[in-house]
């Protein structure tokens, strides 16, 4: 279950995107392969719960992940309304 105790809809979603990354059977270092940054720089990423939209939608596309849906999702757990 993810955590959305003070979480904000981006670490919300952040963390979604590492269980997916798990869930998929992708390591960190496979993923940091395809957005050709580091391990460290996904490990640090994940762990921050924080990068800048552009890494974000990166990072989805490299997933297999549809962005927009994911912050929907991440939204609604944050108890945050989306406009649609």
């Amino acid at each position: 279950m993810l955590e959305t105790t003070n979480a904000s809809v981006s670490q919300i979603a952040i963390e979604y995107l590492e269980r997916m990354t798990a869930a998929k059977g992708i390591t960190r270092e496979n993923l940091a392969s395809k957005l050709g940054i580091t391990r460290q720089t996904v490990a640090s990423r994940f762990r921050a719960r924080s990068m800048s939209l552009d890494d974000y939608v990166n990072t989805c596309v490299a997933l297999d992940i549809n962005p927009a849906e994911t912050l929907t999702r991440a939204a609604a757990l944050a108890g945050g309304e989306v406009e649609r």
